[in-house]
């Protein structure tokens, strides 16, 4: 999965006019009742504002998937929720440092103690995997997928290999498609969402948990790994570790 991850940015709010006193007005007069109006129609376009900011927040998008077909939207809604849902479940029950299930995945995906007694290991627990964590817990749902049609390099960088690919938007590569299971789907959504919204996780070079080299690495470098979030959700959640279709 070549990733080259970009994070939007959002548009900065606008600044508040400047406040003005107003003439004090006789009530019941035709200046008055002008005033009232202007007023209303200001609360009300207010209101709206942020109704509509508030539907846009927390929801993301999927472009280029159809109701039926090979892409339906439908099993991208469904490979969302599930994976927020392991995310969700993940996020809690790693803040249980008493959670012999936690204990034994922190140790076996990112070489740490559970709980950390090192300034060492405090900071790579607390200031790394717990920060990516909440960073793609707060992040998921403005993610936007894009539904790439062919396995190509010219679609979304969708080279042989690639189940998905980080370019600003998460490209969902027809690989993806041949995954049977939801939860390998997740684990795909997941490893993506290390990549977009994980702060301090690789962008680009990374080392995935089929390789030789990934159960090597030391805690220093784990801690960086998109695999590494995405198989501890995964086994955490499901009481496995990810196939090997998908690790």
């Amino acid at each position: 999965m070549p990733t080259l991850a970009r994070h939007r940015a959002d548009a900065g709010d606008r600044p508040e006019p400047t406040a003005r006193r107003e003439r004090p007005r006789m009530p019941g007069s035709p200046a008055q009742a002008v005033l009232d109006l202007q007023r209303s129609a200001g609360n009300r376009a207010v209101a709206g504002l942020l109704a509509a900011r508030a539907s846009v927040a927390q929801r993301y998008e999927v472009q280029d998937c159809g109701s039926g077909g090979a892409h339906p939207r439908s099993q991208v809604d469904a490979a969302h929720g599930r994976a927020r849902t392991m995310l969700s479940i993940a996020a809690m029950e790693s803040a249980d440092s008493n959670n012999p299930t936690v204990r034994a995945l922190a140790r076996k995906y990112f070489k740490l103690p559970v709980p950390p007694v090192t300034n060492r290991e405090k900071i790579l627990w607390f200031g790394r995997v717990r920060q990516v964590l909440s960073g793609m817990s707060k992040g998921q749902d403005s993610t936007t997928y894009e539904c790439e049609p062919r396995q190509t390099w010219k679609d979304g960088l969708c080279t042989p290999g690639s189940f998905a690919v980080t370019i600003l938007n998460i490209h969902l590569c027809p690989k993806w498609w041949s995954l049977t299971s939801i939860d390998d789907r997740s684990f795909v959504l997941l490893h993506e969402w290390a990549h977009k919204h994980g702060p301090s996780v690789n962008q680009i070079f990374e080392t995935y948990c089929d390789a030789s080299g990934f159960a090597k690495e030391p805690a220093e470098d784990l801690v960086a790994e998109p695999d590494a979030y995405a198989s501890y959700i995964f086994e955490l959640v499901t009481g496995g570790a990810p196939t090997s279709t998908v690790c």
